[in-house]
């Protein structure tokens, strides 16, 4: 600061603004982000009978000619210095997971920490890197990170989106079809869709979604080994619903329906809502899919989602 204000002799002033204030709190200095002052690192104030509040009516920060800090009259007319910032750091604990077993609770950590700068020849350049803490975390994970910049009347936003999962048990009773993933029938009658989906969850799957021809042909394979003479069920739940807006068909996770892959009904009449009370999906033993009543006591197919491999 010093040096550079030493360049202009021929300005009619000792002071430029600079970047921190007391406008929240009397003689309580932060920057202009809200840090306080005295964490800077720099609090070299340019007398000793500063920061006064003369007047009553300094609260805006300024830079003397000898370098020192001073406060000033928010409206004061005089010349101010800008800086750009070439780093910065951003660091984000993006999950806390807390794992439950017989005898204990074990808390595990991960952060994320993204730093920025901008090199010699103008480039900007991004690190990332992750710390995972406690023992026993696990080493399949998949974490995804998108980013955007914008700017508004002159000011840039950075925006940063993440999302850290962690990988669940593979179930070890679930049936590998290869190329297409690991399912599982549940011939025990569900009480219910949600019923049906709790229990694919706490095995670390989730109702099966239909993504494609092969999967088709692996739950109408899986069906078949059950005789209807036996099973006594023609349908089993899958894992869509039209629950929140009549007809507008969604997975569990909120995918439309027809973006799926696959979206062939049992019959031409399908969906058909009957009785005005079918909102939950289930699978034909022809394959094709169907709207049922969300109560049914019915089979269930669950999945485990290949992505995470």
């Amino acid at each position: 600061m010093s040096t550079i204000f030493a360049r202009f002799p021929e300005i009619k002033t000792d002071w430029a603004f600079v970047g921190f204030h007391d406008r929240f709190k009397e003689g309580e200095y932060v920057t202009i982000f809200g840090q306080p002052l005295n964490e800077t690192g720099f609090t070299r104030w340019a007398s000793p009978d500063q920061p006064n509040n003369w007047g009553g009516a300094e609260n805006c920060g300024s830079v003397h000619r000898n370098g020192g800090l001073n406060d000033g009259d928010c409206s004061s007319k005089i010349p101010f210095i800008c800086e750009y910032d070439l780093s910065w750091i951003v660091i984000l604990t993006l999950l806390t997971i807390t794992s439950c077993g017989a005898t204990q609770t074990v808390k595990k950590a991960l952060s994320f920490t993204m730093s920025s700068r901008v090199n010699q020849t103008g480039h900007a350049v991004t690190q990332l890197s992750l710390d995972k803490s406690l023992p026993h975390f696990s080493d399949q994970w998949n974490l995804k990170v998108n980013q955007a910049v914008t700017e508004t009347v002159g000011l840039q936003k950075f925006h940063l989106d993440a999302v850290f999962a962690v990988v669940p048990p593979k179930p070890s009773d679930y049936e590998y079809f290869p190329g297409v993933g690991y399912y599982k029938f549940h011939t025990t009658f569900a009480n219910g869709f949600e019923d049906a989906s709790s229990k694919c969850a706490k095995e670390g799957g989730h109702l099966a979604i239909v993504n494609s021809e092969s999967e088709h042909q692996v739950l109408s394979t899986i069906f078949e080994r059950f005789p209807e003479s036996s099973l006594k069920a023609i349908s089993a739940f899958v894992g869509f619903h039209d629950r929140e807006k009549e007809g507008e068909f969604v997975t569990i996770f909120g995918q439309p329906l027809n973006t799926t892959g696959l979206t062939r009904w049992s019959s031409a009449v399908q969906p058909d809502n009957y009785a005005g009370a079918e909102d939950c999906g289930s699978v034909h033993r022809n394959g094709g899919f169907n709207d049922i009543g969300c109560s049914s006591k019915i089979p269930f197919f669950c999945e485990y989602d290949l992505s995470w491999n």
